[in-house]
């Protein structure tokens, strides 16, 4: 990844927190939702169209393991996350304590191996820009919804801005030490298609929980749908 594509990286997460930490607004849900539907889409179809064919070209067989590894491993994040990746906070109470270390260390995890199949990934120009937008518009969301919670606790603006400093730099600095301290060739490649099959099974996991959220009465939102249309257009234009 350029120099730019890293600092974009870094700012799609840093400036949604900019806006939620010094504005008044504290309730984005409604705005976070249709956001959330439209990276979704366009990360199920990213995984089906593009990412799974690629992964079985290079690995096999062996690449459906690899996506189950991915996928249940998310499972056992949204332990630590509470289902921040698809816009919500499970609390089950009070505010816990305990929350922004469990929170920053499942999406530091997360933000890590989505971001592996992106460092040195220079010969797949087209294809990298393409999963680059998916992971731009996937944390939009993410990002707001953490500030969020963050700005509604007992932690304070300083010790939010801290926490949630942490989940902004973990993708960057992930490709920035992968491009300076990467492997030779051959190691690197292979790894990265092992890592970008693992990533596919948390997206399959993130957006399909998204996507099968119907809202109360089991009824689907013109607003989400607009969504989901917007989502698969932005895709199949940009593949």
């Amino acid at each position: 990844m350029s120099t730019a594509q890293i600092l974009l990286l870094l700012g799609i997460s840093v400036l949604p927190g900019a806006i939620i930490f010094h504005s008044s607004n504290t309730h984005f849900s409604k705005g976070v939702k249709p956001l959330l539907s439209l990276s979704g889409t366009f990360l199920l179809a990213l995984s089906f169209c593009h990412l799974l064919p690629e992964s079985y070209k290079s690995l096999g067989y062996e690449a459906g393991n690899f996506v189950l590894v991915g996928f249940f491993m998310q499972v056992i994040l949204e332990y630590l996350t509470r289902g921040v990746e698809h816009g919500h906070y499970h609390s089950h109470g009070q505010f816990s304590q305990y929350f922004p270390i469990l929170a920053i260390a499942g999406l530091t995890v997360h933000s890590v191996i989505e971001s592996i199949p992106m460092v040195h990934n220079h010969s797949h120009g087209h294809s990298h820009n393409n999963y680059l937008l998916g992971i731009l518009m996937h944390k939009a969301p993410i990002a707001l919804t953490l500030a969020s919670i963050l700005k509604s606790s007992p932690l304070g603006i300083k010790k939010s801005w801290i926490w949630f400093s942490l989940f902004c730099i973990s993708a960057p600095a992930t490709v920035l030490i992968g491009n300076t301290f990467g492997y030779d060739n051959l190691i690197r490649e292979s790894w990265q298609a092992r890592f970008t099959a693992v990533a596919v099974g948390i997206f399959l996991h993130v957006s399909t929980t998204i996507l099968f959220e119907l809202e109360d009465g089991h009824k689907l939102k013109p607003s989400k749908l607009i969504a989901i249309l917007l989502g698969l257009a932005i895709y199949f234009l940009t593949a």
